[in-house]
């Protein structure tokens, strides 16, 4: 599996942000991104004027809904889908008229702070019907990792997974300007089996789960079961599993957090949110081995940013089924 440094949603003049597509790109490129998500303000018109000339970063096709009731991703969507006819009841409608038409759908910061500050920013969505969402910013804007909605995100997060939900969790820059002086990002992360991105590569690991999220290093998960190797979004059997934990530390070093950042620990994380199993960081791939019972799995990596103790890296979940546990 090779993985893709990304940021999945950015802005230019073509909405509320200061970067031409043009300079965006070249932006990114300067942060060693290998594919951005263009996802202006209820338009796709910058799209149109981003060279095709298949150079890095790539740049998939998409749009933020923005509306009264929250704001949405959706990307790589083969034909228009009207966002001004979106209300709180009749999202289940949009969302499935979106994937039915090949895109994909995710939840931009759902708890940000909405009217007055915001308005719109805060998901009121009365989404009954979430298989036709494929991800959720569980972190976004700068400092992720100490932002107060964090908690409130990954609850969320957590609770779909244990109704049964397949969501990819993501990283969300919220990308309009420069960064102001002492601000730090996260990026995510997008598996892929071919050796170069594309933008269908990009829409396909969300779709899949393909993810991780980082503060600092790549942190991947391979899980190995009686059916061999499986990777965020796959399902395995329930049963002995171990569960391969890697951190690069050398993938994007340049750029990672300036304060002083230390990994410590691997977690396993389950059903529920509990901790299943530790190892301590190594520069190595640590193993776990658990009896794993249906539910869902995703590793997470913590440690130190500064004085402060927190989570610096996440990957999406691997799913554990048997004959009796089926999807809600």
């Amino acid at each position: 599996m090779n993985w893709f440094a990304c940021e999945l949603h950015c802005h230019t003049v073509h909405s509320d942000g200061q970067f031409t597509p043009a300079l965006l790109r070249e932006k990114a490129r300067e942060l060693s991104l290998d594919g951005i998500a263009l996802t202006d303000h209820n338009t796709l018109s910058g799209f149109d004027t981003i060279a095709k000339d298949g150079q890095s970063p790539c740049v998939l096709r998409g749009i933020e809904w923005t509306t009264f009731y929250g704001h949405m991703l959706v990307m790589d969507c083969g034909e228009f889908v009207d966002w001004r006819e979106v209300r709180p009841d009749n999202i289940d409608e949009k969302t499935r008229e979106i994937t039915s038409k090949g895109g994909v759908a995710g939840a931009a910061h759902p708890f940000a702070l909405g009217s007055p500050m915001c308005t719109g920013c805060y998901w009121d969505f009365n989404v009954r019907r979430w298989d036709d969402i494929s991800f959720m910013e569980v972190w976004s804007g700068p400092s992720p990792w100490s932002q107060p909605s964090r908690g409130r995100t990954f609850a969320l997060w957590n609770d779909l997974l244990d109704r049964g939900c397949h969501i990819a969790g993501t990283f969300g820059r919220d990308w309009h300007s420069d960064p102001a002086a002492g601000e730090a990002f996260a990026c995510t992360w997008l598996g892929s089996e071919r050796a170069f991105l594309t933008g269908d590569g990009m829409a396909g690991a969300l779709k899949n789960g393909r993810v991780c999220v980082s503060a600092g290093p790549l942190l991947t998960v391979r899980a190995v079961s009686r059916e061999g190797d499986a990777w965020p979004g796959d399902v395995i059997p329930a049963g002995e599993a171990d569960f391969f934990f890697a951190a690069d530390p050398d993938r994007r070093k340049e750029l990672l957090h300036p304060r002083d950042l230390r990994p410590e620990t691997f977690r396993l994380v389950g059903t529920g949110g509990r901790t299943v199993s530790e190892a301590p960081f190594s520069a190595l791939p640590a193993r776990i081995r658990i009896e794993a019972a249906p539910g869902w799995y995703r590793g997470e990596l913590w440690g130190t940013l500064g004085n402060e103790t927190c989570l610096l890296a996440f990957t999406s979940p691997l799913y554990a089924v048997d004959n009796d546990w089926k999807e809600v």
